[in-house]
C-alpha cells in the first residue's frame, strides 16, 4: 500500500526498555532517527482517504471490511497509534487481538515505531494469549490454581490414553463403548478431542452437551424412526459422558487445553461481575484483526469485554475466511450487526499488492459464492489494483489428474526460466493443503528443479518430534508419567496397549509413577505377558542409561546419541520416511 513502511531486515522495537528483533519492519533510516531522539514519523501521512476514515473513527463500534492487499493490519496499527498520540486513550487501555503470535509481534513492532519512546503499553496478543492471561489472573475466582499448565495436542492425547480404561486412584474413567473398538481402542481418541474442542468453539460446555443428549433421548420415542433416533441418542449420550469425564480429568490434574482458555474466560465474565467490570474498565478500546476467522466463543468474549463502552473495532473480509473447520463463521458478521446496530462500516478496496487483471479474475470467481457481505451490507468490494501498463492474462487450465497438472506446471517453470531468464525463486506454487503439494514436489524433483516447501506442517505436532520431546522429558522428569507413557506406546518400544492400560491403572491406584511400575514389570512382578516384560526391561534400561549420559553430554549430544543408538536416525533418513 502507498506509503506503508517497507520490509527490510529487522527492526529494533521497544518493549519494557529492551530492544528485540522483529519481522515486518520499516526502513533502517526511520528506525535510527527515532532511536536518536527524533519525533516518531506521522502514521496518518501513510494512509489513503478510506483508511484515514477508519483510523480517525470516534467512539462506538466500527466494522472495517478490508479486501486482500488493502492494508488492513496497517490500518489497525494506525488506529492504535492514533488513539495514543491523539490522547483519546492511555496505551494500557487498548487491547488488540490477532490470530498468531507472529502477527502480534509484527503489529507490536509497528506500533513501537510510531509512538513516542516509553508510551506503548498497549496489549497486543492472540485470543489464546488473552484467555491465558485472564485465566491466570483470575484463577482463584475460577476455582483453579494460578500455576495452570496448558496441554499441547500431543499431551491431550496422552492424558486420554492414560485413562482409556479408567483410573481407580482418581475415580474418573472414560465411559467409552462404541468409540473404543476392541481391535483398535485408540482409533477415535483424536477425533473425540477434536469434537470437544469444536464444542467449546461453539460455546457448548460438557453440561450443555449432556442436556442435549438427554433431550434427544426424550424425543426418540416419538420420532418417525424410533430405532434410528434411539441409536443416535445413545451415541450422543456416550459422547456427552466422555466430554464430561474429560473435563473432570483436566480439573483433577490441574491442567487446561487451548479451548479452555476461552471457555473459562467466558465463564468468568458471565459469573463474576466484579472481575468482568475490572476487565471492561481496563480495556476501553478493543481492536480485532482477521475478524472473519473468529468463532462463536471468541465473539461472545469480545462482546462481554466491550459491553459498557462498545468501543470495538473489527477488521475482516468474508472472502478470506479459512477456519470454518474451527468454528469460524460468517454469522459473526451478522451477529456484529445485531449486537452493534449503531456500527460504522468502512470498506477498503485499494489493493497495492496485485495487478488489476489478477484482481478481476479473482472477483469473477469469488462472486460465485452464494453468501457474501457485498449483498448483505450493500457494499462494493471490487478491488482496485496498482496501475500497470503490462497487464497479465490469467490462464485457467483443467486436467484429468493431479499428476498431469503437476507435470504441466513443472514443464512451464522449466520453459519460462529459459525463455525469460527467470530465477527459480521467481516462481511460486500455491496448493489447497499440504498433501496436495506431493505431486508438484515429485514433478519438480524429476526435472531437478530446486524447491523450498514451506508447508511441512507444525513441527511440534509431527510424530517423530513428539517422540523426541517425550524422550528428553522422561529423562529430565522421571516421575512425569505422560512422557514415559508416550515412549512406551511408541513403535520404538511397542508396549502392548491392553497391558499398558493395566500398568497405568496400577500406578494410579497406588500413586506410583509409571516409571516405577515399569521397573516392577521388568523384575517380573505382576501377571504381565512376555511382550510387556520385554518392553519394560528395554525402556527401563534405556532411561537409566540416558540419565547417566545426561550428566556428561549436552542436550543436543544426548539427543543425537538416542537417535543413533535407537536406529531412529537411520529410519528418519530413509527416503520414504517423510
Amino acid at each position: 500500500m502507498a506509503g506503508e513502511p517497507r520490509v527490510r531486515g529487522g527492526t529494533l522495537s521497544r518493549t519494557d526498555g529492551l530492544f528485540r528483533l522483529c519481522a515486518e519492519t520499516p526502513p533502517l533510516s526511520e528506525q535510527l532517527s527515532f532511536l536518536l531522539g527524533e519525533e516518531p514519523p506521522d502514521i496518518l501521512r501513510t494512509l489513503t482517504d478510506e483508511q484515514r476514515r477508519a483510523v480517525e473513527h470516534g467512539e462506538g463500534p466500527l466494522l472495517i471490511v478490508a479486501g486482500a492487499g488493502t492494508g488492513k493490519t496497517h490500518v489497525l496499527t494506525a488506529r492504535i497509534v492514533h488513539l495514543i498520540t491523539a490522547k483519546r486513550a492511555k496505551p494500557h487501555e487498548i487491547l488488540a487481538v490477532t490470530f498468531t503470535e507472529k502477527a502480534a509481534a509484527a503489529m507490536q513492532a509497528r506500533v513501537d515505531l510510531y509512538t513516542p519512546m516509553g508510551l506503548n503499553d498497549a496489549v497486543i496478543t492472540t485470543f489464546h494469549g488473552l484467555g491465558d492471561q485472564i485465566v491466570r489472573e483470575f484463577a482463584l475466582e475460577l476455582g483453579r490454581s494460578g500455576e495452570l499448565r496448558v496441554l499441547s495436542q500431543a499431551e491431550q492425547t496422552i492424558l486420554v490414553r492414560e485413562h482409556l480404561y479408567g483410573c481407580a486412584q482418581c475415580g474418573i474413567g472414560l465411559p467409552l463403548r462404541r468409540y473404543r473398538p476392541a481391535g483398535d481402542p485408540l482409533q477415535y481418541v483424536r477425533a473425540l478431542l477434536d469434537l470437544f474442542g469444536r464444542a467449546r468453539d461453539e460455546d457448548v460446555s460438557a453440561e450443555d452437551y449432556v442436556e442435549h443428549a438427554r433431550a434427544l433421548r426424550a424425543a426418540s420415542g416419538t420420532a418417525t424412526d424410533p430405532a434410528a433416533a434411539a441409536d443416535e441418542a445413545e451415541s450422543q449420550e456416550e459422547l456427552a459422558a466422555v466430554y464430561a469425564a474429560y473435563t473432570a480429568l483436566k480439573e483433577r490434574h490441574g491442567v487446561v487445553d487451548f479451548g479452555d482458555q476461552i471457555a473459562l474466560s467466558l465463564r468468568l465474565l458471565r459469573e463474576r461481575p466484579a472481575a468482568a467490570r475490572r476487565l471492561q474498565n481496563r480495556y476501553r478500546y478493543v481492536l480485532v484483526d482477521e475478524f472473519q476467522d473468529t468463532n462463536d466463543s471468541q465473539f461472545k468474549l469480545l462482546r462481554l469485554l466491550v459491553d459498557p463502552h462498545r468501543n470495538i473495532t473489527v477488521v475482516g473480509d468474508d472472502d478470506q475466511s479459512i477456519f470454518a473447520w474451527r468454528g469460524a463463521t460468517l454469522a459473526n458478521f451478522d451477529a456484529f450487526g445485531e449486537g452493534f446496530p449503531e456500527r460504522t462500516v468502512v470498506t477498503l478496496v485499494e489493493n497495492r499488492r496485485s495487478r488489476q487483471g489478477i484482481l478481476d479474475a479473482a472477483y469473477r470467481l469469488i462472486q460465485k459464492n452464494p453468501d457474501r457481505l457485498e449483498a448483505r451490507l450493500g457494499i462494493d468490494k471490487r478491488l482496485r489494483g496498482r496501475p500497470s501498463g503490462d497487464e497479465l492474462e490469467v490462464d485457467h487450465l483443467q486436467f484429468t489428474s493431479s499428476a498431469l497438472e503437476a507435470e504441466e506446471v513443472a514443464e512451464r517453470i522449466a520453459r519460462e526460466r529459459l525463455a525469460r531468464r527467470r530465477r527459480y525463486g521467481d516462481f511460486a506454487i500455491l496448493v489447497r493443503n499440504n498433501a496436495d503439494a506431493t505431486p508438484f514436489l515429485n514433478a519438480l524433483a524429476k526435472r531437478r528443479i530446486p524447491t523450498h516447501f514451506s508447508g511441512g506442517g507444525q513441527l511440534y505436532e509431527r510424530d517423530e518430534i513428539r517422540l523426541l520431546i517425550s524422550f528428553l522429558s522422561a529423562v529430565a522428569l522421571p516421575t512425569d508419567s505422560r512422557h514415559v507413557y508416550h515412549l512406551a506406546v511408541s513403535s520404538l518400544y511397542g508396549f502392548p496397549p491392553g497391558e499398558l492400560a493395566r500398568a497405568t491403572e496400577s500406578g494410579g491406584r497406588r500413586q506410583k509413577p509409571l516409571r516405577d511400575v515399569f521397573e516392577e514389570i521388568a523384575r517380573g512382578e505382576g501377571s504381565y505377558g512376555g511382550a510387556a516384560r520385554a518392553a519394560a526391561q528395554t525402556l527401563v534400561a534405556d532411561l537409566a542409561y540416558y540419565e547417566q549420559r545426561a550428566a556428561e553430554l549436552t542436550t543436543a549430544e544426548l539427543l543425537y546419541d538416542f537417535l543413533d543408538r535407537s536406529k531412529l536416525l537411520a529410519r528418519y533418513l530413509e527416503p520414504d520416511s517423510a
